[in-house]
């Protein structure tokens, strides 16, 4: 009897346990899905400051913006264990290409039935990262240097075809899926550290 006892209150602990582990986990979860957010409104507020600040002086001088400010405001918030990228299966910067494992999530908010705001998994190769995705939906701005051809001002055509001979991030309706943030956090650190990290940087 007291070993039959002692066995459920084993049993008792271990699932308490489990529940702990699985309650501690979904928090971690929830919170770094709100920080990777986070960080994916503070860089497209800056990146749209400065699109249009450089659009008053002519559509054609955002792509300047895109080529060489982009990569200053990716750097800025790809710190402290962190790291924002933006991807797409039609990219005009060569770097930007969708890998394989990417195109699949693409597809996910491609579909127009589902209409996800977001995505988010764990990836488990050695360090566990947590990555977030956030679709790209074509709004009236994008389409002054994303639009189709026809519409696009002749100085911006002019300009792709000097810096992106081989782009193909054209042809796009206000509404079109354009591309996706990709947001990861590497918890080798702990996600308390991370999270800290991250509020730390603001």
């Amino acid at each position: 009897m007291r070993n039959t006892i002692i066995i459920l209150v084993l049993i008792a602990i271990i699932g308490c346990g489990k529940k702990e582990t699985e309650t501690t986990g979904e928090s971690a979860t929830v919170q770094l899905r709100s920080k990777a957010d986070a960080i994916v409104g503070m860089y497209m507020k800056e990146l749209k400051g400065e699109l249009m600040t450089a659009m008053q002086d002519g559509p054609a001088n955002a792509i300047s913006v895109c080529s060489e400010q982009a990569p200053m405001i990716t750097e800025k918030y790809s710190q402290n264990g962190w790291t924002i990228s933006r991807v797409s299966d039609k990219n005009r910067n060569s770097g930007n290409r969708v890998d394989e494992h990417q195109a699949v999530v693409l597809a996910l908010f491609a579909d127009t039935l589902q209409k996800l705001d977001h995505f988010d998994e764990w990836l488990v190769a050695g360090d566990s990262t947590f990555v977030f995705y956030k679709p790209i939906r074509t709004n009236p701005l994008c389409l002054k240097c994303h639009g189709t051809m026809e519409n696009l001002d002749t100085e911006v055509v002019s300009v792709l075809k000097e810096k992106y001979p081989e782009d193909m991030a054209v042809g796009y309706e206000s509404g079109d899926l354009r591309g996706m943030f990709v947001v990861e956090a590497k918890t080798v650190s702990g996600v308390e550290n991370l999270l800290k990290a991250f509020s730390d940087s603001l």
